[in-house]
């Protein structure tokens, strides 16, 4: 039998974050999470986006972060989990 044991190394490579795309309206909030793989721990994330007439954050949590749709259009969400050199980023679409 095989006994070969392998172990997965995980990088800031293998953090995600929940939706690549968002559609979002002006009446409902929406969250984003960052994901991280197992040995791998956030230190808190920073959100940044390109476009405050568009979307706004509500809120922000250790992962996640709360968004809502000002007016119709598209933004960009960054998030950079702390400790580590990898931005994510969400295409967020608000569609009325």
């Amino acid at each position: 039998s095989n006994t070969n044991n392998y172990i997965t190394q995980y990088t800031e490579k293998d953090i995600s974050i929940s939706k690549s795309t968002l559609y979002l309206s002006t009446v409902n909030n929406e969250e984003l999470e960052i994901i991280f793989p197992p040995g791998l721990s956030s230190k808190g994330i920073d959100w940044n986006l390109d476009n405050s007439s568009v979307i706004k954050f509500v809120s922000a949590d250790f992962n996640t972060v709360v968004i809502a749709g000002c007016k119709k259009g598209t933004a960009t969400i960054y998030a950079k989990p702390k400790g580590y050199s990898v931005t994510l980023q969400c295409t967020v679409i608000v569609t009325e």
